[in-house]
């Protein structure tokens, strides 16, 4: 059996290989994916438990930062 993790946020596989499998994090959404052709990954409110990647947890700090800044 193949398991397949992938960044709830982002969508980008996470699992051992792939470069983002020892900085991931448990993590997990509710809000629409889109790929990066606009098409829908998941739908707004369908919820998924999984992990999120080192670069969306980079990402969401600097906007963190960005509004206790102002």
């Amino acid at each position: 059996m193949t398991t397949i993790d992938i960044c709830v946020h982002c969508g980008r596989q996470c699992q051992i290989g792939t470069g983002r499998f020892v900085n991931r994090i448990p993590a997990d959404a509710d809000f629409e994916l889109l790929d990066s052709d606009g098409n829908v990954i998941y739908q707004d409110g369908e919820y998924r438990d999984g992990y999120s990647c080192a670069d969306c947890q980079a990402e969401a700090e600097e906007l963190f930062e960005e509004m206790t800044n102002e």
